[in-house]
Formats: C-alpha cells, structure tokens, sequence
C-alpha cells in the first residue's frame, strides 16, 4: 500500500554570515495536500522553485504543481483544475527562457504563462515518424522535458503500437520538438534516433545541440553498441563517443553546462566499489574522481546538477560502517574529491539524513547556487505535517550555531525578553516566515508573522537555547539565540 506523505523538498541556500546545515522548509498546504513520490524539481531565473510528482488536492481532487517563492508555498494556477482528468501523477516539470513553467500530465505538456495552464498539441500526432502499416496502442508518457536558449520545448516520449506486417506490438520511444506552434520529431527516416529502450533524460548546450540518455544502445550507424548518450545536432543523431566504456549502464540524469562540460549518471558501476558520475569534455568520457577521490555510490544515480560555482552534485546513497546500512543521501564533487553535502552546525542536522529508505529522486539549482532535492523521504528530527522540507546553508563564519551567541536583535528583527519565561515577542519591519528551532534542531515553532510585535508562546516547551529564523522575499536575517527558563 503506498503512502501518503507530505513535501520533503532539501534547499541547499546560501546565508553569508553563519554555520552550514540542513533546515527545514515547510509545507504550507496542511491536511488539504496528500503527496507521493515527488519526480521533478526545477528553478526559473527568479529563483523560484517548481516541483512535479503525485501531489493532490484532496479537498476539490486534482493535481497541481506547487512553487516555493522563498518563504511559503503556492498553489500555480490559483488552485485550478489544470489537468483534464483531475488527479495523477506530474512525471515532469521545466521552466524556459521566459520563465514560463512546464509540467508533464501523461501524454501531454501543459504551460503556465504567469496566468493560465493550456495545452501544448497533441505530442502524438507523429504518424511520419514510422514506416509500415501500424495502429497505435497507447502512449508511453513524458520522462523529461527541457528547453532551449531560445525557448523551444523538447520532451523524451514514446508509444506502443501493433506493426501490422510482423503481427507483433513494439515499443516506439522519440524526443519531440515544440517550436511555439507544433510538435515535430527529431529526426525521421534514415535520421530518426530509433531507441530501443526508454529514454529517460534529456538537456541542451548553448548550441541549442540537445542530449538525450536512458536505457537503450541501438539507433543510427555511428553508435557503439552500447552507448547510452547521444546528441541531436539539428540535423542528425550522433551518439558520444566512448571507446573505454566508460558509461556502462543506462543514464537517468545528463547535466549540461556547456558543449566541453556535460555530466551523466546513472547505472554505471565501477566493478564492485561503487557507482559513479561520468564527464564528457568535448572528446571523451571520463570518470568523476579516481583513486581516493572517486565517488563508490552504493546505488545508482538518479540525478545530477551543477551550481553556479562548478561544483556538481547527485544524489544516491552511501554506506555507513558503524550500522552497516547504505542511506539516501546529496554528494559533492569540488573539483578535487567527492564529499557527503553536510554541514559543520545544525538547528535540524549538519548530514541529511534519511528515515524512510527512500531515494532523492531530482536535484536541481538555481541562480544563487541554492540546491534544491525532493523524493519520498522523511527526515531524522522532524514531525508533523510540513515536515519533509531541509535547507542547507552555507557559511563564510566559523561560529558554530549550536553555541549561544551574544545577540538578540538584527537590525529589522527583535526578540524579547531574553531569557524567556512564557512568550516571546517578536518585533519585525516587514512580514515573513518565522521558525523555532531547539538545540536538538526539532522544529518547534512556525508561523507567518506579521510586521510589528508578534507575541510567541513558549509555553509548552521545554527549558534550554533556542534559534529563531527570520526571512521574508526580500531578505534573510542572521539567526537569534533565546533561552527558555
């Protein structure tokens, strides 16, 4: 029986004046939302978090895609019925050179233009792209979409159909082009990708090339016989080459920051010392970290991103000697060596660390170098209903958060009395998100307030040194430290 659970959405976010550790983020939807596997996580130009995967309105019955805008989150589309049909699973979602949002339902692409969800065409129209008499089945669904430079939409498709001369039903597997007005296949005939398996990612350069991976080996002549990535030059499919066999397995994540510079993760295994991320530099295939560098995931990876800072992270799962388990974890590679992302302080934890044993399933970053994961896990410390939300900060101070600071105020934010007997009052300039973390790191407290004193209760929670978050759209403030008598 599948479970129900709420967001967890892991935000790497980068403050500049204190430790590094995962925090949580929060829900916001309450009892109204029921979430499954979360698929898809993508960022626009704003830094404006989108995500994809079973989320429902339990309340009117339909699916939506949720956006995070830095403090709380939102329904897009204002709680319209945005896909035809109700509830089901978003597999995809991307963003393009507009900011508009895209998000795959089933056979079909969906837009938000800022106002209104519409309908991309009809993706299966692609009677040309096959040869012989056919009938068609069913469709395979979206894996990917992505964008473009100049804002064209691609989606990595396929569908099932009954080849009426060999009397047998096959699957049919294609990346699609929308160029504003209609899909189109990319390549037909003696150009047509022809995969054999699914493909499962896809992304473009700056060219506007596109890059597609996934489980399959077969397709035009140039092809190794076990290549699982090629390119889409605007003419023609030409698979990259790998005489070493590097990639050994099929991709489920290709990450690329320029035509010299692209990432691929998946099935590849290094003998038996572990799983690992593979680059491409324009020439060949090489793998990410060798030696006491190298990665040794304990499964495989299931995706990639890179920060505006050229450091690269997946998600997969590492083994702990002490309890002889492997856990779900994100990985950094630094240019130098493969580390656990993890902090050196923690209101929630300096690792991420999660219950459920269930994988990251998408990562992504934004302009700001913030790290975004969703899945299906829950963290270690964390209840209730908006729990499944972590953060993860960065530092360019080494005063650890877990000791008590000599400061109660921040310029735009207040708390007092310090130490507190019942309440605490908050006084802020502008409204925003608060949260109440113990010196466990258990979220104890979180609630919008509003601008000027916010009377806090305190009541029911024990006596010890508390840190209290502040942030709102336009800022984010240096922590407080409270006592609690």
């Amino acid at each position: 029986m599948k479970r129900k659970l709420l967001f967890f959405i892991c935000l790497l976010f980068t403050y500049t004046s204190y430790g590094q550790y995962w925090i949580s983020l929060e829900n916001g939807f309450g009892n109204s939302v029921a979430c499954g596997y979360m698929r898809s996580v993508c960022a626009d130009s704003k830094g404006y978090i989108y995500v994809g995967g079973e989320i429902v309105n339990t309340q009117e019955n339909y699916s939506f895609v949720p956006k995070w805008d830095g403090h709380q989150w939102t329904e897009l589309g204002n709680g319209i019925d945005i896909f035809t049909g109700g509830v089901g699973i978003i597999n995809a979602v991307c963003t393009d050179n507009l900011d508009n949002v895209y998000a795959t339902w089933g056979n079909t692409v969906m837009k938000f233009n800022g106002s209104i969800w519409t309908k991309l065409g009809n993706l299966l129209a692609l009677d040309s792209i096959l040869s012989g008499p056919h009938t068609f089945n069913q469709g395979l669904g979206i894996n990917a979409i992505c964008s473009d430079k100049l804002g064209n939409i691609y989606a990595a498709t396929g569908y099932n159909i009954f080849n009426q001369e060999s009397q047998s039903n096959m699957d049919y597997y294609y990346v699609a082009k929308w160029d504003g007005s209609k899909w189109s296949a990319l390549g037909t005939g003696l150009n047509a990708l022809n995969a054999n398996g699914s493909i499962n990612t896809i992304a473009t350069d700056e060219r506007g090339d596109l890059y597609a991976g996934g489980l399959f080996t077969n397709g035009t002549s140039d092809f190794y016989g076990s290549s699982y990535v090629t390119k889409w030059n605007g003419t023609k499919w030409a698979s990259l080459p790998d005489p070493d066999t590097i990639i050994t397995n099929a991709v489920n994540s290709i990450y690329v920051v320029d035509s010299n510079n692209i990432y691929a993760g998946g099935n590849s295994l290094i003998d038996t010392i572990g799983f690992y991320v593979a680059k491409w530099d324009g020439n060949k295939w090489s793998r990410l970290g060798t030696g006491t560098a190298e990665l040794r995931g304990e499964s495989q990876i299931l995706s990639i991103c890179v920060d505006k800072y050229s450091n690269v992270y997946a998600s997969t799962s590492l083994y702990n000697s002490n309890t002889q388990q492997q856990y779900y974890t994100v990985v950094k590679w630094d240019s130098k060596m493969w580390k656990e992302l993890q902090g050196s302080s923690a209101p929630i934890g300096s690792y991420l660390y999660i219950e459920s044993g269930e994988p990251i399933e998408s990562i992504c970053t934004d302009t700001s170098g913030n790290i975004y994961a969703i899945g299906q896990p829950v963290f270690n410390n964390m209840s209730g209903i908006g729990a499944c939300v972590a953060e993860f900060t960065h530092s360019t101070n080494s005063q650890s958060l877990t000791s008590v600071i000599n400061i109660s105020s921040n310029s735009n934010i207040l708390a007092y009395p310090n130490p507190i007997v019942e309440n605490v009052t908050i006084k802020v300039t502008q409204a925003g998100l608060l949260k109440i973390y113990n010196s466990l790191g258990e979220l104890v407290k979180w609630q919008n307030i509003v601008s000027g004193d916010n009377v806090i209760s305190m009541i029911n929670t024990s006596a010890g040194i508390y840190t209290i978050i502040f942030t709102n759209e336009s800022s984010n403030y240096l922590p407080l430290k409270v006592i609690k008598k």
